[in-house]
């Protein structure tokens, strides 16, 4: 693949930052510059410094990757498209026609031993109890790394039980707080690994085929609403923007309610419309009608809340 030279560019002032395409936070959203070019990329291509609240990080490469589709789809028409979009277009199309990549059996298995070393699941025991955690530890299979001291691992198992990639988050064991995010796979090192994601908590869709599944946006949030809600199959998108037909398809036929984070209620009631036409959708105001301004802004969501009645901590 070529390589191109691209940074993060430097700011000294919320006037050198833009609205974040994730959360919509204005002024937090940090743009990588084409250093050939002296120009932006894209306006949804950068890093959203709200690393606890959204953690949005889209990378030049990701990015061109994901744009081959539109560049091969346009390429006829009289668009102005970026040159380095075009010099992708074989690289995307070949990982198009290729099966999803996935992590070994035995590097996923090995994630499963220990939980003593789990900051998120220290701070998890602490507000639900040791009996619960293993039950939710095991349902969604939950890991641990060694990438930082205390490292969980939100392992992505498709409806086959195929382990597409792991999102590594490390928390802050005594306030629940996410502190820096990667990728299993990236980590890892894999050549030519083809990413294509799928729901968080997917592999738990054929275990009972009359329960509603519930979608979130993160992954601690499907964990957490699950104990209080066991009446749905709670998964996650993993993003606000990846609710998209691709990652709803598995969900054929199924009733899918959507528990959109505060502030996001009118970007997912948006996107319904280009959902796969096979589901059941619902989408709940719950959170929206019960965030206080401040919290939407600060991006809060039906986690938040449970935790508050437990008497927990905030949990981000």
């Amino acid at each position: 693949m070529p390589q191109y030279r691209f940074t993060l560019e430097p700011y000294i002032s919320q006037k050198n930052r833009f609205q974040c395409p994730s959360c919509g936070k204005k002024h937090s959203f940090t743009r990588y510059i084409d250093l050939e070019k002296k120009e932006y990329i894209s306006e949804n291509v950068g890093k959203c410094n709200r690393e606890q609240k959204c953690g949005y990080h889209l990378k030049p490469k990701d990015f061109f990757q994901s744009q081959t589709s539109f560049a091969i789809d346009h390429s006829h028409q009289n668009t102005t498209i970026n040159p380095a979009v075009l010099r992708q277009v074989a690289f995307q199309a070949k990982s198009k026609s290729l099966p999803p990549s996935f992590i070994e059996e035995e590097l996923y298995l090995k994630s499963l031993e220990g939980s003593s070393a789990n900051n998120f699941l220290v701070f998890l025991e602490a507000v639900i109890g040791k009996d619960a955690l293993i039950d939710v530890r095991e349902k969604y299979r939950i890991g641990t790394s060694k990438k930082w001291k205390g490292t969980t691992v939100f392992w992505q198992i498709d409806e086959q039980n195929i382990v597409r990639t792991g999102k590594m988050m490390l928390y802050n064991k005594y306030n629940g707080k996410k502190q820096k995010v990667n990728w299993a796979h990236s980590v890892l090192k894999l050549p030519d690994y083809n990413l294509k994601q799928c729901l968080f908590g997917l592999h738990l869709l054929n275990l009972d085929k009359q329960k509603a599944i519930a979608l979130v946006e993160s992954e601690k949030t499907a964990i957490i609403a699950s104990i209080a809600f066991p009446e749905f199959i709670w998964m996650a998108t993993g993003g606000l923007m990846n609710l998209k037909a691709s990652m709803l398809k598995p969900l054929a036929n199924r009733k899918v309610i959507l528990f959109p984070d505060a502030g996001c209620y009118n970007t997912w009631n948006e996107k319904v419309g280009d959902l796969p036409k096979n589901i059941q959708y619902l989408i709940s105001d719950l959170v929206e009608k019960k965030a206080t301004s401040e919290e939407k802004q600060e991006g809060w969501d039906i986690a938040d809340y449970i935790l508050r009645i437990w008497g927990g901590k905030d949990l981000t």
